[in-house]
């Protein structure tokens, strides 16, 4: 396990020298070596698929935390529209194109319906890992960074509430009724969890002002909206989204932090706001007891302005841990592919794949259409266009996916070369090809950030 540890944290730093000094994203440089590695027998992690399964379980709301803690509830709330668009609206319209181009994709296979749309909702759901990579090393605009970003993170809940609803189809026929009442209950019982366990969970922030604890329990947010979620059988990763968005929402809210009087002096220094926070809170205890008011005082939020102020040191101890997560993501990754399946299946890879980026292409055009035509959207240049295109990477959500169906499936040997096959694909030709973009167009995205 020594070594293990040693060899992980050895590539992470490794990645990271090579993307900060050549440009080279790092998954790219991960995967790259741990292939690399495994010609020579060497491999850092010993696992499995089904390990691989428990694995991304634990690394998944870690790696989401981060993400969504980043993304300013401004953004969110300025362009909720095209986020829909992009992370909603755009991947049921490419399922539902990939559906109708089975017979181009894969013409030799007689693939059901429940299983053609579980199929396109692992290739169209992204990773915001290699995108946030790219983004990293290059200077863009700060709406298109948003967009990109927060569709790399939101679809994967769109796109892996529909594959459940697919998985359930492939061995239980439900009739449109059923099946929408299925999506409900997924996507309304994560919703309201995600917002009752976040709303809680942000009391606890109470007990500590030290922001090495206020990252445990924000940590403990997203994992106990993930695990109620998914024992109740809910969209568990739409649950820890929720949960993290209304956290970051009310830590950051400007109209709460304006009520609040430690607040009205931005001058004023950390410690003597808390100064003045403690003789408030003497001034409270020695007020004539009242039951409302010790309620209303319990309910008051008052306490995350000591949050918002550590909130950078808090996404600082939260970006580290992620990475790390997302090292052994990719590390494990590696180990799991299998050359010889890949090899097998190479031309159904490079179909699915070819047609699956026209599908994204022309989605995102009618979206860029839309956007440009509407005042509540933002303006979608060429430029853009192509750069959210490549965003598209997919990465280890969609091997879960995989995973999770029956192993009595005709057509899974299949289904997880295509996969896999196209993870590989996408981010080494979407990503260099993203770099590529950005870099010849660099002066005129430079311009837009000014």
């Amino acid at each position: 396990m020594l070594e293990a540890g040693l060899m992980i944290i050895a590539l992470m730093v490794t990645a990271l020298i090579v993307q900060e000094k050549i440009k080279i994203p790092l998954p790219i440089s991960l995967i790259g070596i741990v292939l690399l590695l495994s010609h020579f027998h060497i491999h850092p992690i010993d696992i499995n698929a089904e390990r691989f399964d428990q694995l991304l379980l634990l690394l998944l709301p870690l790696m989401l935390i981060g993400d969504v803690m980043q993304l300013e509830t401004d953004d969110l709330r300025k362009n909720w529209l095209s986020v829909l668009g992009t992370a909603g609206v755009a991947v049921v319209l490419s399922i539902l194109a990939g559906v109708l181009l089975q017979d181009v994709m894969l013409p030799n296979y007689a693939i059901g319906l429940p299983a053609m749309v579980a199929l396109m909702a692992m290739v169209v759901a992204t990773d915001p890992v290699t995108v946030g990579s790219v983004f990293s090393t290059t200077k863009i605009p700060h709406k298109l960074k948003f967009l990109a970003e927060s569709e790399s993170l939101f679809n994967d809940a769109t796109a892996f509430a529909i594959f459940s609803i697919a998985i359930t189809l492939m061995h239980q026929p439900l009739g449109l009724p059923e099946i929408a009442w299925s999506f409900t209950l997924s996507a309304g019982g994560a919703l309201i969890t995600g917002a009752v366990i976040g709303l809680a969970g942000l009391y606890l922030l109470k007990l500590s002002d030290n922001p090495i604890t206020e990252t445990g329990i924000l940590l403990m947010i997203a994992y106990s909206a993930f695990l109620i979620s998914e024992h109740y059988h809910f969209a568990g990763i739409f649950a820890i989204v929720v949960s993290m968005v209304l956290a970051n929402a009310l830590i950051t809210s400007r109209d709460r932090l304006s009520e609040n009087p430690l607040s009205e002096d931005a001058h004023t220094s950390q410690f003597e706001q808390r100064h003045n926070q403690q003789l408030k809170q003497q001034q409270l205890k020695q007020a004539k007891p009242n039951k409302l008011h010790a309620v209303k005082t319990y309910l008051n939020l008052g306490h995350l302005t000591a949050t918002h102020q550590n909130r950078q040191e808090i996404i600082g101890f939260i970006s580290f841990t992620a990475l790390f997560a997302n090292v052994i993501l990719f590390v494990s990754i590696s180990e799991i592919i299998n050359l010889s399946l890949l090899q097998t299946y190479w031309k159904e890879i490079v179909s699915v794949f070819v047609v699956s980026t026209l599908i994204r292409a022309l989605v995102l055009g009618q979206f860029a259409w839309v956007s440009n035509r509407s005042l509540k959207m933002q303006d979608i240049s060429l430029d853009w266009w192509a750069i959210l295109i490549f965003a598209g990477v997919k990465g280890g959500l969609s091997i879960l996916m995989v995973h999770m169906i029956p192993n009595s499936f005709e057509y899974k040997a299949l289904f997880e070369a295509i996969v896999v096959g196209n993870i590989m694909l996408s981010i080494f030709i979407y990503a260099p090809a993203m770099m590529l973009i950005i870099k010849l167009r660099q002066r005129q995205l430079s311009q837009q950030c000014e």
